[in-house]
């Protein structure tokens, strides 16, 4: 039996700046309720109980009975975004077949992440019921142009490693 190492994503989200505790658990609470990943917060997490209201297209968010809401948190809200990857936004998703040529960014900025020689795969119902990008480590991988600070920047995304088991 061989293993090879595989690497799924969900989202990335960047910006050009360092980002507050208060913004960077904002994000952290999202991701955490749109992927499903509630329950891999902290305890004093202040988004643990936290419900965000759906923001399509994720329909699926989870509310829980009696929970505030603050609203909809959209990113691109808390300013400075360069790059906004979501590969459970299909519109933003060029393929041929389950093969993924490129990936539009939401950010506004019209960033575009373009596939390798061997494109990254999409495969369905990984996460939350929603699609991951899956790369196998060595030849699939995008390209982008995103430039942030070197000292002052926020990278934070829904990343999974997957062991893949071939052969027997």
């Amino acid at each position: 039996v061989s293993q090879s190492r595989y690497t799924s994503i969900g989202e990335v989200i960047i910006f050009n700046r360092a980002l507050s505790t208060t913004q960077r658990q904002q994000i952290e609470g999202y991701l955490a309720w749109k992927w499903g990943l509630v329950a891999s917060l902290p305890a004093n997490h202040p988004y643990k109980t936290f419900v965000f209201a759906a923001l399509p297209p994720f329909p699926e968010v989870p509310v829980l009975p009696k929970a505030a809401t603050n609203g909809v948190l959209n990113p691109i809200s808390l300013g400075n975004l360069s790059a906004w990857y979501d590969a459970s936004d299909l519109s933003r998703l060029s393929l041929s077949g389950s093969s993924i040529v490129s990936i539009t960014d939401k950010s506004g900025n019209g960033r575009t992440a373009t596939g390798s020689a061997t494109n990254p795969i999409l495969v369905q119902n990984i996460l939350n019921r929603r699609p991951v990008i899956t790369f196998n480590g060595t030849n699939q991988f995008f390209t982008m142009t995103v430039t942030v600070p070197l000292q002052s920047h926020c990278l934070i995304a829904v990343h999974r490693p997957n062991p893949i088991v071939t052969g027997k």
